[in-house]
């Protein structure tokens, strides 16, 4: 498993991505803050089945601090789709979070759009400092 941190700054969490997460590692590291999860993560098998997923979660190696977790389950699944996609699942995460609103008028979404695009940047951080080592 590789793993890196990222800071928001203005934002309080921090998104971790990683790639190959293992369930157990999963389960005892992070408790899953996602709504309506009482902190539970689902079973192994749906887990194997998704390329990649972001979940908001407290980091018991960290305090209990919350975080969004980035998980892509191989390298292979670091895609440009994949990364836009999950991209945008972290800017809701951290919106809803901080109970930032949202629209659809102009303006109403550009912080959002700033978030997927550090959301973004920081996947192709975490690839291009991989890929050198």
């Amino acid at each position: 498993m590789r793993e890196k941190k990222f800071d928001f700054v203005i934002y309080p969490l921090d998104l971790i991505i990683t790639v190959g997460l293992d369930y157990k590692t999963l389960c005892d590291r992070f408790e899953n803050m996602e709504p309506e999860h009482n902190g539970e993560w689902g079973n192994k098998e749906d887990m194997d089945k998704e390329a990649s997923f972001v979940n908001l979660v407290k980091d018991r190696d960290d305090d209990g601090r919350f975080a969004i977790l980035w998980n892509f389950s191989s390298d292979d699944d670091i895609t440009i789709k994949n990364t836009c996609h999950e991209s945008f699942h972290v800017a809701m995460s951290v919106c809803q979070f901080c109970n930032m609103s949202l629209g659809f008028k102009v303006g109403e979404d550009e912080h959002a759009a700033y978030i997927a695009g550090f959301a973004g940047g920081c996947a192709y951080d975490f690839l291009y400092s991989n890929s050198t080592e």
